[in-house]
């Protein structure tokens, strides 16, 4: 259940806590953290921020984090994402936070940009909640890179089959978590902390146990290897916007135009959802020669965006977007993901037909894409990005400065492009 700020601060009055860990992330996807006096902890530390100045200065050393003028800055604090971090025994009790300077965000906090998303989804008029989930399994590995189980982490996961040492690791892990579903539907900010979270706690139980953890998508076909899924569906006071009573797939029109939005940004989305893979060469981390087939289609496997196979429930409606890397930022990825739906609502972008699971006709007389195929290459996702990031650029969650310096530092960690005529493979 999510602390309110008055749990927050009683919490700590009650528990006579001394140290408080305040959490940053950068683009990257590593947590920055921060121990700090708990008397510097505030009511208006969860509105107005706690200024950069008062807090020590260790922490902010990463390359993202020590971009912009941080005297300038504040760590604006979120009392729901309060947690008790169990590799942190100096400090009682962890927050999530993200930075604020003169403008509306910190260029290197990935935070703050899930932050204003989840403002500007308020501001639109087209909805006011967005609910996303991912459904993954762990990888744990030991020495020489010898699988050492794969371990399912969800609800509906076939725990009993798993064997004693992988099922004590589930067991321990979910613990540590304090919740037996770590990972279900939840709005984008407290549903990326989530999944920052889980990641973060099974890398240090792993080594803790000589292993290593990695997250891996539940069914990984072939087109979709590396890839992690992300579901989302869109509410307005409560009502689901995606279902759509006796239309194909029970898809209303509103999910539709989502799709649209998706499949007609997704060159340019990849340069925010591949970077995991991109670092070393290849998208999915198979180096397949184009990632997915820009489309939709029941199941997670060879198109951008699955849909549910089995029939949903106006609740359980949702779109999943397959070509995103485990190792994605959530906070970067997601908030581009929300901005090019709701483009594609604002737009009316028509997706084009659902394609079938096995189509039944030869490929020659398959109904063919609506889209140009994605990109083959990385840096091809980074041109696409440069050429179109308008739809970012609502409600201020990003900016222009903020795709430019995204694209360079991208480029910065990227191997060359192939020789013209060659697909991109990994090495």
């Amino acid at each position: 259940m999510a602390l309110t700020v008055d749990d927050v601060l009683r919490r700590l009055r009650d528990q006579a806590i001394e140290r408080v860990d305040l959490g940053l992330c950068d683009l990257s996807g590593r947590w920055h953290h921060l121990t700090v006096a708990a008397e510097l902890i505030q009511p208006s530390s969860f509105s107005e921020g706690v200024s950069v100045a008062a807090l020590p200065a260790a922490g902010f050393g990463g390359e993202s984090l020590a971009a912009g003028d941080l005297p300038e800055a504040a760590v604006v604090l979120d009392a729901a994402s309060a947690w008790r971090d169990p590799f942190l025994p100096t400090a009682p009790l962890s927050l999530f936070g993200w930075m604020r300077c003169r403008s509306d965000g910190h260029p290197g906090c990935a935070r703050s940009l899930a932050s204003r998303a989840t403002e500007a989804l308020a501001s639109s008029g087209l909805a006011d909640t967005a609910l996303f989930q991912v459904a993954p399994h762990l990888l744990l590995r030991g020495a020489g890179e010898r699988s050492a189980g794969r371990i399912p982490l969800g609800e509906h996961g076939q725990a009993a089959a798993l064997p004693e040492r992988s099922l004590a690791f589930r067991s321990e892990l979910l613990s540590l978590l304090g919740t037996p579903a770590p990972l279900q539907a939840a709005e984008l900010l407290p549903a990326a902390d989530g999944l920052m979270r889980l990641g973060y706690t099974a890398h240090h139980l792993a080594a803790c146990c000589g292993l290593s953890a990695a997250l891996v998508a539940a069914e990984r076909p072939a087109e979709a290897a590396g890839c992690l899924p992300v579901s989302q569906s869109l509410r307005k006071a409560r009502l689901p916007l995606f279902y759509g009573e006796g239309t194909r797939a029970d898809l209303s029109q509103t999910a539709r135009w989502y799709i649209g939005g998706l499949l007609l940004h997704a060159p340019a989305l990849l340069a925010l959802t591949g970077t995991g893979a991109s670092i070393d060469g290849g998208w999915g981390g198979a180096g397949s020669a184009a990632p997915l087939r820009r489309a939709y289609a029941p199941g997670v496997g060879s198109t951008v965006v699955g849909l549910p196979v089995a029939r949903p429930t106006p609740a359980s409606q949702r779109l999943a977007f397959v070509a995103i890397e485990a190792a994605a930022n959530p906070y970067v990825s997601w908030s581009a993901l929300l901005l090019a739906g709701l483009d594609g609502i604002r737009r009316q972008i028509d997706p084009g037909g659902i394609q079938a699971l096995e189509p039944s006709h030869p490929p020659a007389e398959a109904q063919p894409d609506p889209f140009p195929p994605l990109p083959t290459h990385p840096l091809a996702a980074l041109e696409a990005l440069a050429t179109d990031h308008a739809f970012l650029l609502e409600g201020d969650v990003f900016s222009s400065a903020w795709i430019a310096f995204w694209i360079q530092r991208q480029r910065r960690r990227l191997p060359l492009a192939p020789p013209q005529g060659e697909p991109f493979r990994s090495v």
